[in-house]
């Protein structure tokens, strides 16, 4: 049956581009102006997905930065040389596994920017291929209705010459012309709704279609029913992206819990100090005593410095992060909970949409069918009519039937299309 459609859309796009010149236009080359005209969306996932790299390259690296102090001490505008100078490196070290955690988390959320960006792009293709699909169904409906225009004119120009000639009532005339205006208000309809659809399409892609024919999309997009024992909603884009996010709030809780436990701090120093004492004289009763000289000490020190946190935490008994431990378990619950819901809704919308896209098969066979006894009905009220065997209203009920399978014809391959872009959104990464 995909075969079958397939064959359908191809003879339909050939009877329509038939002795045109105009520039022939494509679904990809759609889907590929669109992607190029929606930068802002895409850059930011870009964005987004570069920060995340750099978090999770900087935290293989450090769990955090390295500080570095300097301090300078001097008494010189009290009129003295004393100073004292110091330098130190100091740097967390990070225990309990809170490294690997941390690297963990980064990992995740460039997983999640990419994740992201992808359904960016899913989201565009989707409505683009739908758009797509809708203008050039719109377009083999013009190309129907231009042709019943024509064939109505050329039966309103010989039902003026048979009622010149006598062989005409006013009467079957005037119905003649009046079914003649209806194709010809059809056709304005159609047309309309095909302009409107072609300006969405122009807005979405930046692209000039006014001279252009779109071609049929025979992308083979399902190629068979969906087989039963395959899992098609783990190929789900909102399922990876929901499944990145618990993987993040599953690193994020973890890295929540080794955080309660102290980090030692370990660092480096180097001091230096000048003090100097000056000398004076003993003043003994009477006479000058002996004097005291002046003194100067410098001195270089270096020094290991070991630092932790107080109070110690104590799991189960003494937990400072206890309220960030809780809200991260919820929000884990709720992404687990939402991620069954997701794939109850995600069997669901497959589901209908596989039975949708059996019960249009089955009506396109029928209307395959109807369409070839049509046709030759129609040869079979063109004789008749051309030798006066049938009145013109039978004719032309019969000519509206031939129509009317066409244009519904036209609906379900579209309806068909559809529910399998669709799917394909569903079961596509």
């Amino acid at each position: 049956m995909y075969r079958s459609v397939a064959c359908i859309l191809l003879i339909l796009s050939a009877i329509c581009a038939h002795g045109q010149s105009q520039r022939m236009v494509g679904v990809d080359e759609v889907i590929a102006l669109a992607r190029a005209k929606a930068p802002d969306k895409l850059r930011a996932e870009a964005l987004a997905m570069q920060a995340s790299r750099w978090q999770q390259s900087s935290s293989a690296i450090f769990p955090s930065r390295p500080q570095i102090s300097l301090d300078y001490d001097t008494e010189r505008p009290f009129g003295t040389n004393d100073y004292q100078f110091s330098v130190g490196l100091s740097q967390e070290l990070s225990l309990w596994g809170a490294r690997s955690r941390s690297r963990t988390v980064a990992e995740s959320f460039a997983k999640a920017a990419d994740a992201a960006q992808a359904s960016v792009i899913t989201r565009i293709d989707l409505t683009t291929r739908l758009l797509y699909n809708k203008a050039w169904s719109l377009s083999q409906q013009v190309a129907l209705a231009d042709k019943l225009v024509l064939s109505s004119t050329n039966l309103v120009e010989a039902s003026r010459r048979r009622l010149d000639a006598g062989d005409m009532s006013l009467l079957e005339r005037n119905i003649i012309v009046l079914a003649a205006n209806r194709q010809r208000i059809e056709l304005e309809r159609v047309n309309s709704k095909y302009a409107q659809a072609i300006g969405e399409l122009e807005a979405l892609t930046g692209l000039d279609l006014q001279n252009s024919t779109l071609t049929a999309d025979t992308t083979s997009i399902v190629s068979s029913p969906l087989d039963a024992t395959v899992d098609y909603y783990l190929l789900s884009p909102d399922w990876v992206r929901l499944g990145n996010d618990i993987r993040i709030a599953e690193a994020q809780l973890e890295l929540a819990r080794v955080s309660v436990l102290p980090n030692p701090t370990i660092g480096l120093a180097y001091s230096q100090d000048r003090l100097s004492i000056e000398g004076s004289e003993i003043q003994y009763s009477g006479s000058a005593g002996p004097s005291i000289r002046n003194i100067e000490s410098f001195g270089n020190s270096v020094g290991l410095q070991l630092t932790i946190a107080l109070p110690i935490a104590i799991p189960g008994i003494w937990q400072p992060n206890m309220t960030s431990i809780a809200q991260r378990e919820a929000t884990l619950l709720e992404l687990q909970a939402n991620q069954i819901q997701l794939k109850i809704e995600l069997a669901g919308k497959m589901a209908r949409l596989s039975s949708q896209i059996a019960r249009i098969q089955r009506a396109l066979r029928v209307y395959q069918e109807s369409l070839v006894l049509i046709e030759q009905n129609d040869e079979l009220l063109s004789k008749g009519y051309e030798g006066g065997e049938l009145s013109v209203t039978e004719l032309l009920v019969g000519r509206q039937q031939l129509a009317d399978m066409q244009s519904g014809q036209l609906d379900l391959i579209r309806e068909f299309r559809d529910a399998e872009i669709f799917l394909r959104s569903l079961t596509t990464r």
